[in-house]
């Protein structure tokens, strides 16, 4: 919810073009989801799970 608050934000400083407000809601939007992403791939026992999307080649 905290990042698609903070893409509203960012897509209202493009159509402006204000580029100072632009880079802080990009981190804005970034920060939630790296965390969001982090929380996902490590599993809850602190094991890192395979997060593959259909037709990826798993590394």
């Amino acid at each position: 919810m905290i990042a698609a608050s903070h893409m509203g934000h960012l897509m209202e400083a493009v159509l402006i073009k204000d580029k100072e407000v632009m880079e802080k809601e990009l981190l804005h939007v970034e920060a939630p989801l790296l965390e969001l992403y982090s929380e996902i791939s490590t599993g809850e026992n602190g094991t890192q799970n395979k997060l593959s999307h259909k037709g990826e080649k798993e590394c």
